[in-house]
């Protein structure tokens, strides 16, 4: 019982290892867009708080 609990655990983690994997390589141009956008609009926050601040 026990080897079989193992093999469902690990089995399930390799499965969505996997499953991660393939959404990422599928989506990797929308993904790197947006995290591009997300980092540009990080950086004009910080800027401009640490204008506000002088």
């Amino acid at each position: 019982m026990n080897m079989f609990a193992g093999l469902v655990g690990f089995g399930t983690f390799f499965l969505a290892l996997l499953f991660i994997g393939i959404i990422g390589y599928w989506k990797a141009e929308p993904l790197e867009e947006w995290l591009k956008n997300a980092y540009r609009k990080t950086k004009l926050i910080a800027s401009n708080n640490v204008r506000a601040k002088n």
